[in-house]
Order: C-alpha cells, then structure tokens, then sequence
C-alpha cells in the first residue's frame, strides 16, 4: 500500500507540543477574485439548469475559507443577504475589499467564465464559459455596493452575517432560497445533521448545491487510497488537522440528501479510473461499486 508516511507523522506529532508547525493556515483558492468569480457563475449556471429560475435573494455559504470572494459574487449579481458559515474564522478585511473591487471589474466587462487553462482542478465543469448574460443582467447598483463595502468595513451588518461556528447557529429556518458549497462537505463529520439543518433552513422550493472533493487529499500517493487505511490509522491522520475530512463516499451524501427529504435535480461526477481497483479494498460500509472511481461531484437538490 503507497501509505503517505508525510500524513502518519503529521499526525503522530499533533500529540505533541510541535503540532504547531503543522496549522492550515488557509484553505486556498478563494483569495483570487477570478476564482471565486468563476466558481459562482459555474453554480449560477447549473442551478439554472436545474428548475432555480429566478435570482436567489437570500444565500448561505458553509466555509467560505480565504475569503467572502464567492459570496461577494453573489450580490453583486443579485444576492440581497449572504450568510458566511464556517468552523475557523480566518478570512481578512483587506483581503475581502481588495476582491470586492475585482469582482466589480469582472462583472463590469461580462468576463468569460475562467476555465480549465486556467484552473485546471475546478469543478463543476460547463459546455460553455461564456458570461451568462441572461442569467446575469441586474448588476448591483452603486448604492447596494457601497453598502456591501461598509458590512465588510464593520459600519453595517444587514447585508452579510459571519457565524462560527457554523453548527450552532439558529434562527433561519425556512428563510433561505439557496445554501452552497465548494469543497466542503467533505470535511464535515456529521452529514446527517448537516443536510437535515440545510432542509430545516431553506424555504419550499430553495436549493442546496455542493461540489464535494471525495479524493485523498494529500493523505495518499493515490487519490483512493484513503479508503485503504485502517480505523486506527486513519485516527492518527486526522488528529490535529483543522480540516479532517470524513471519507464518506458519493453514494452516501446522496442517500442523506434524500433522507433529508431533498428531491435531487442534477449530479455531475468526475470519475477517474487510475486508483485502486474495487477487488484491492477491505468491505466498506456505506460504498457501492460506483464509489471507488467517483473522484468528486456536484449535486444540486430541491426542497
């Protein structure tokens, strides 16, 4: 088994006082406002194609990470209130404004969506990149910018709200028309409550849309290989990490949705066929045989 020994030591030394070297000290890619932009619009798009007709008014992000980049996107293109969800709070003032102003720019020039030349690794994939003028046609005005501005400089709080930790928040049930993710429900360790709390937050007909990264990370040489690893020693990996990530297969997060009371529009996978083969596995709870080459997916579903 190519075991990722950087992973077993990572974890041994967060028993000890040099755990510290090892902190995340950001979550990456939504510190460029091109990112973010391109990942906003590839969600606006496939939600549109999924029955979402109209602009959703009210948004929630679980784990924003850098920065409020994707959420930034979302009112300027007509987003009326964003509420940021995370476990760490570590996005940064100057970092948010600075991309605020991008943003700004991108819109304002009807800027092709930035695909795979650009980056590579973003999913979900599209036909087409080109700026979705109808779906994109009522720009925030320079009052609603200005206003956006002064909730990131602390001078107002009635567009976007930061809550951490995100689990223990309450108070929005049936009040929000759209709640997303990019990367994220991975890393979540009770994914029953979750999509239960997203069905109990969201209004009648309100969607949810997760991209989720079911791959190693970083954990081992083969993007499977997590599932290899025993209990125990997966324990050992993930201690200390501020973003475990929960091993759970596709077909899991599926059957939980669903549970929920969810009604599924729209699932793209990204399979991939260069890891391990189904027969090199011990038997895994909650796997199908689709599991083992389902590399990530994007599922948009209904209330």
């Amino acid at each position: 088994m190519k075991v990722s020994i950087k992973s077993i030591i990572k974890g041994l030394l967060s028993y000890t006082p040099l755990k510290t070297v090892f902190v995340r000290k950001g979550t990456g890619g939504t510190d460029s406002a091109r990112y973010c932009y391109s990942v906003w619009l590839r969600h606006l798009v496939l939600l549109n194609e999924s029955g979402m007709k109209n602009h959703p008014e009210i948004i929630a992000e679980l784990g924003p990470g850098d920065s409020l980049g994707i959420g930034l996107a979302a009112l300027i293109t007509g987003a009326e209130k964003y509420y940021a969800f995370d476990v760490i709070e570590h996005t940064n003032l100057k970092s948010n404004l600075k991309i605020l102003d991008e943003l700004i720019e991108l819109f304002n020039q009807k800027a092709d969506i930035p695909a795979e030349n650009e980056f590579p690794e973003l999913k979900p994939r599209l036909n087409d990149y080109k700026f979705p003028t109808k779906l994109v046609n009522n720009l925030a005005s320079k009052e609603k910018l200005e206003k956006i501005r002064k909730n990131l400089l602390g001078e107002d709080d009635t567009i976007i709200k930061y809550f951490v930790p995100w689990e223990k928040f309450n108070g929005l049930e049936n009040s929000v028309d759209l709640i997303y993710s990019q990367a994220v429900m991975e890393h979540i360790s009770d994914l029953q409550n979750a999509y239960k709390i997203m069905y109990k937050w969201l209004k009648k007909g309100g969607f949810i849309s997760h991209q989720i990264d079911y791959k190693a990370h970083e954990t081992h040489k083969i993007w499977n290989g997590h599932w290899k690893y025993n209990d125990f020693l997966w324990k050992i990996i993930m201690h200390g990490r501020s973003y475990p990530i929960n091993r759970y297969p596709h077909s899991f997060h599926v059957s939980l949705i669903e549970d929920a009371g969810f009604n599924i529009k729209k699932v793209l996978k990204d399979e991939r066929f260069d890891g391990y083969k189904i027969n090199q596995f011990l038997k895994l709870r909650y796997f199908i045989e689709e599991d083992f080459i389902t590399a990530s997916a994007h599922i948009i579903a209904e209330k």
